[in-house]
This record gives structure tokens, C-alpha cells and sequence, in this order.
């Protein structure tokens, strides 16, 4: 059978759809609600990869940005950390939403080229230890 599943999914959930050969595309909350009724009566035994359509949460890119951020900033200053760690932990976040944004990033350097004034060798002396 083809079901075409029409909503939207997270990245575990398209993996398994299209596994079972069903073809994954995006519409409404009416055919999503429809879908996940009929992946729950064809394949109980996988059901639990598939949500209620009243638990799904969708953020914008500025949502994501600023929650994390702001738990860079609750960790940095909850912990009392020092400027070396405060630009590492900030790295971790600005490759995150990177990445985010750009799937395949691979390259540190990448991320520091689009995301700093600084060159990559300039950012990565930042760091003594």
C-alpha cells in the first residue's frame, strides 16, 4: 500500500515512513489528524512513532535561536563560568543554529567564517587550553 503521509514530521518519522514506502509531503492539520489514525489502525506495532496531532510543537528559527541562548546563558552564568568557556559554549551555539540552517555543515571553520568578524585561526587561540 501507498500512503501518502501529509504533514509534518520529524526526522525519525520520515525515515520510518519512507522505509515502509510511503511518500512524505505537507499540507493540514484535517490530513494530518486522518493520517496518523490510519498509521495507527495499519501498523499498531510502530504507533508510537507517530504523535498526537495535538502534541506537536513547531518554532520559528528566531524561537530556536533564542532558547538557545538563553540556556547558554543560564548554564555560562548558573555555573559562574569564565570567558573562555562562555565563547565555547557560545561556538556550540551559533554552530547549532548553523547547522540549523545549513543541514550539511561539516567544517568548523564554516561556521566560523558566516557567524564571527574573526578569522577561524583567530577564534580557535582564543583558547589556551
Amino acid at each position: 500500500m501507498k500512503l501518502v503521509v501529509a504533514f509534518e514530521l520529524d526526522v525519525d518519522e520520515q525515515a520510518w515512513a519512507r522505509e515502509y514506502g510511503h511518500e512524505v509531503q505537507g499540507v493540514g492539520e484535517d490530513v494530518r489528524a486522518y493520517v496518523t489514525t490510519m498509521l495507527h489502525d495499519f501498523y499498531p506495532s510502530e504507533a508510537g512513532l507517530v504523535r498526537d496531532v495535538n502534541e506537536v510543537k513547531t518554532y520559528t528559527r528566531e524561537q530556536i535561536s533564542t532558547a538557545l541562548n538563553a540556556g547558554a546563558d543560564l548554564a555560562i552564568d548558573g555555573l559562574g563560568l569564565g570567558e573562555p568557556y562562555r565563547d565555547a559554549i557560545n561556538l556550540a551555539v551559533n554552530s547549532q543554529g548553523h547547522v540549523l540552517d545549513n543541514p550539511d555543515t561539516d567544517d568548523i571553520d564554516e561556521v566560523i567564517s558566516e557567524n564571527y568578524d574573526a578569522s577561524p585561526e583567530e577564534v580557535r587561540g582564543w583558547w589556551d587550553w
